[in-house]
């Protein structure tokens, strides 16, 4: 079975249930809240919106005694504002032996500063099976892409385990003011094993962006720059050129 849940549509502050509230630092929300009531918060100088979900099971029912969370209200985001800034999903990923869950989580993060575009995103989770390899063969991963606003791909990265890849980062093709990520949460219970994940941390990096004042004046400079290198180059051709006809006088009335 598969749940589809509703995409969220940017809004400023945080909106939950038609409530409305302003930035907040170490907040935690309820992500069926987030994509029925469309809400967003600010972490720093960061926009979280357009939350997703989308939930599939393997056997085909879902049975809550065998995987979960079968239900985005089960699922906890909460924001990180030590270090880099970002959120944390949280809740009850699970799938025991024989059975596998899908959870797709999807979101836009936007850099509010007009002078900072987001450069990489940094993944990290805790998944475990349960027991390790090689007695037992359950499998926990998550893959990440990231899309420009136009759809774009612009990163791509993913942590495991097995193999015990337990945090990366994507380092973006090019630096955004907004970006929307998807995170595949996959777990696959072994033959005899059991699948967790209880977090997944996002944090986000940013770089500066030139004013526009700053990058008229380079391209100012740039221009100003090649201009004189012209003139030298022309001032050296006719001297050349003066030279050779001086030393032809020269010869002509020795």
């Amino acid at each position: 079975m598969i749940r589809n849940f509703a995409l969220g549509i940017v809004c400023t502050g945080v909106t939950l249930l038609g409530v409305v509230t302003g930035p907040v630092a170490a907040a935690t929300f309820n992500l069926g809240n987030l994509i029925d009531s469309n809400g967003s918060f600010t972490v720093g100088d960061k926009l979280f919106s357009d939350f997703t979900a989308t939930i599939g099971c393997q056997p085909a029912v879902c049975n809550p005694a065998f995987v979960g969370p079968l239900d985005p209200d089960s699922i906890s985001v909460t924001t990180l504002d030590t270090g880099l800034e970002g959120i944390r999903f949280s809740g009850p990923f699970f799938a025991d032996a024989n059975n596998a869950i899908d959870v797709v989580i999807g979101y836009s993060v936007e850099a509010l500063d007009p002078n900072m575009a987001i450069s990489d995103i940094h993944l990290a989770f805790n998944g475990q099976p349960i027991p390790p390899p090689p007695i037992g063969n359950s499998r926990t991963s998550v893959v990440e892409t990231v899309f420009d606003v136009d759809n774009n791909i612009i990163g791509q990265t993913f942590v495991s385990n097995p193999p015990p890849i337990l945090d990366n980062a994507i380092d973006l093709d090019k630096p955004v003011k907004k970006a929307k990520v998807v995170k595949d949460i996959q777990l696959k219970g072994g033959t005899t094993g059991l699948a967790t994940i209880s977090f997944i941390d996002q944090r986000i990096s940013q770089t500066k962006v030139p004013e526009p004042g700053t990058v008229g004046s380079l391209v100012l400079f740039g221009l100003c720059g090649m201009g004189l290198i012209l003139k030298r180059q022309r001032e050296q051709s006719v001297n050349l050129r003066l030279g050779a006809v001086s030393k032809d006088n020269h010869k002509v009335f020795s």
